[in-house]
Formats: structure tokens, C-alpha cells, sequence
């Protein structure tokens, strides 16, 4: 399994563009939505999926294609989760799927079976998850924001019992958090990206390791003197980061960091 990268898709009402495609589709449907989150699958197709509003209220639609990018099922969850982050799917090792997001204030992780059927959806904790992905003892780390909008972490086992939960707040109450993606590093930590709100017009990169126990490692702040963020962090096969993300200037445009294996525990 593993992650992709689609740029410029809105998977439920406006035409893909590929740099290089092998495939173009339009998943089009009649209400408010669109696709923020992507994932290969081990049958080799893919599962898409992204908040969509039906009659006012807050759903999640997903749809499940083969490698051809032909539709072989579409389900929407009314009442499960009412958002989700850009990397808020990952595949079971039975061939299912979680998802993470946001339920009435609450952390929120619902489980679906291969044909997108719910199975069962459990709140962990308050605040939101933005990113889902799968560990190497066949668990699943989760990241987002808590309600006063420091970092949530989550590890899960495989049976997706939840083993810790993990927060990190600042001590300045007008400093808030997002992690927006996380990745298990090799040495069983993990690293996350986000974003670093000091005030309006303030955000900056965030960059935080954690141990594997969740514990915090270091947190490295980016401040390029414009309102920026962090939205996908990967692993260099050096054992460094790269971050891509989001900076505003005069408009806005991509932003892109790559990073040693330990970056100082500084904010600059």
C-alpha cells in the first residue's frame, strides 16, 4: 500500500489534470463536495474521499475504483464523519479501510469494510484527526488538533484498540497547532508536519518528532515572515524530511522544505 499524490483533483465535480496520466475520470455528483484525500490500494485501484453537504448537513463520500480508474462502488457516510483531513484514509490489512476526522467536536475514526459498508466508527478523544496512516506492527498512527488546538496524536493497534493518546500544547494561549500528516520513521518514532498559529496572519511551518511512545522529541519551527503551512511530510532515504506545503506571498504559492535527520530544536 501506499500513498499518491493527484494534483488538482476535485473528485466529484471537476475534471482531473495529470502531468502525465495514464487515466482522466470525473466523479460527478449532484451535491455540494470534494476529494481531499487519496490512497492506492492493494488490488492495485484506488479509494478516494472528501466531505461532501447533502440538504445542509455534513457527510464524507467515497468512491472505490479499480487501476483503470473505473468505478466499482460509491458510498456516502450521512452522520459518520463530518470532515476529514488530506490524508485521512488508510487500507486494512482485510482489505477495509479507516478513516479519520471530525464528529460533533470530537476525534472521530470510522471503520468500512471492502465494499465501503460501516463496521463500526468510535470518538477516541476531543478535537479533530486530520492524517491516518499505517504502522509497521500493523497498527495505525493518527494526528490532528485538540480542542484548544495543540497537536493530537493516536496510536492504534491492529485491531485498532487505541494503545496511547498524545498532546502537545504551548504554554502561550494565543499559540495554536495542526498537524495536518504524519510518518513512521525507521527507528519506530514519528515525525509530523503542520502549522504554527500565533495571531493573524501568523502561521508558520511546523516540523515535530515524537517518540514511539508519543513523547515529544523536538518541535522545529519555520518562519519565512509569511503565512505558511505544512500539509505532507515524507522521509528521505538520507533519514532527513521533506515538507510540502503552502506559503502567501502577494497571493499564495507551494512551498517546499527539505530538512537533516535532526533538525535543531529552535524556532526561526
Amino acid at each position: 500500500m501506499k500513498n499518491i499524490f493527484i494534483s488538482f483533483l476535485v473528485i466529484f465535480g471537476v475534471h482531473p489534470v495529470f502531468a502525465q496520466n495514464t487515466f482522466e475520470r470525473a466523479y460527478d455528483g449532484q451535491e455540494s463536495s470534494m476529494g481531499l484525500s487519496v490512497l492506492q490500494t492493494s488490488d492495485g485501484g484506488f479509494i478516494m474521499c472528501g466531505p461532501v453537504t447533502i440538504a445542509s448537513a455534513s457527510a464524507i463520500r467515497l468512491v472505490k475504483t479499480n487501476a483503470a480508474g473505473d468505478t466499482v462502488w460509491t458510498r456516502t457516510h450521512s452522520g459518520d464523519v463530518s470532515w476529514i483531513g488530506d490524508h485521512a484514509v488508510a487500507e486494512t490489512e482485510e482489505g477495509g479501510f479507516i478513516i479519520c476526522g471530525e464528529k460533533n467536536d470530537m476525534a472521530y475514526l470510522l471503520r468500512i469494510n471492502s465494499n465501503g459498508d460501516s463496521v463500526r466508527g468510535i470518538s477516541p478523544a476531543s478535537g479533530s484527526l486530520f492524517a491516518i496512516e499505517p504502522t509497521n506492527d500493523n497498527g495505525y498512527i493518527t494526528c490532528g488538533r485538540t480542542p484548544g488546538y495543540g497537536i493530537l496524536m493516536i496510536k492504534l493497534d491492529a485491531a485498532e484498540n487505541i494503545q496511547w493518546t498524545k498532546t502537545l500544547d504551548d504554554s502561550n494561549p494565543f499559540v495554536s497547532y495542526r498537524a495536518w500528516s504524519v510518518k513512521q520513521i525507521p527507528d519506530s518514532g514519528y515525525i509530523v508536519c503542520g502549522a504554527r498559529d500565533g495571531g493573524w496572519m501568523e502561521g508558520k511551518v511546523m516540523l515535530y518528532r515524537a517518540t514511539a511512545l508519543g513523547d515529544s522529541a523536538w518541535l522545529k519551527i519555520y518562519d519565512y515572515l509569511q503565512y505558511s503551512f505544512g500539509y505532507s511530510v515524507s522521509i528521505t532515504s538520507d533519514g532527513g524530511y521533506f515538507v510540502a506545503g503552502y506559503q502567501s506571498i502577494n497571493g499564495s504559492c507551494a512551498l517546499a522544505i527539505r530538512t537533516g535527520c535532526e533538525p535543531k530544536n529552535e524556532r526561526r
